[in-house]
């Protein structure tokens, strides 16, 4: 099953890392597949949906590549998805976010990963407040 081969792939991809508030990187995707369980999207696959929240920041964390997930049986519309989620080190925020704007599971697992890091941002990262939240009106209006 997908969501279990990408789950597994994420626990070993994010082994050992953290995010700012201390805690196992791994919660992160956690707390976003634990969101979208909760929602009801019928515009998607879950299982692809599901299997992309798990995997959104291999590519851009840990250096994962595309081909590595296609040789480990990950779909290549998850592969897409988390392609599009992978923000380029040349590339403007907003045009990331635009981009990612085009690919609805991309689409979707973003709106989840913002609003987690929203919810768990510290007091002297505040000014990213404002870029998440840009972000997301893109993201649910345009």
């Amino acid at each position: 099953m997908v969501k279990t081969i990408a789950e597994e792939i994420a626990r070993e991809a994010h082994k050992g890392q953290h995010r700012w508030g201390g805690e196992p990187y791994i919660s992160h995707p956690e707390a976003i597949v634990e969101q979208l369980k909760l929602e009801n999207w019928d515009c998607v696959n879950n299982d692809d949906l599901i299997a992309t929240a798990w995997l959104h920041d291999v590519m851009e964390d840990v250096g994962i590549t595309g081909l590595e997930l296609l040789h480990k049986k990950i779909p290549l519309d998850v592969i897409i998805a988390v392609i599009a989620m992978t923000k380029l080190p040349y590339e403007d925020y907003l045009d990331y976010i635009l981009r990612v704007r085009l690919n609805e599971i991309a689409r979707i697992v973003k709106l989840g990963d913002i609003t987690h890091n929203l919810s768990t941002l510290r007091g002297d990262q505040k000014d990213r407040a404002a870029k998440y939240k840009l972000a997301k009106y893109i993201l649910v209006q345009l």
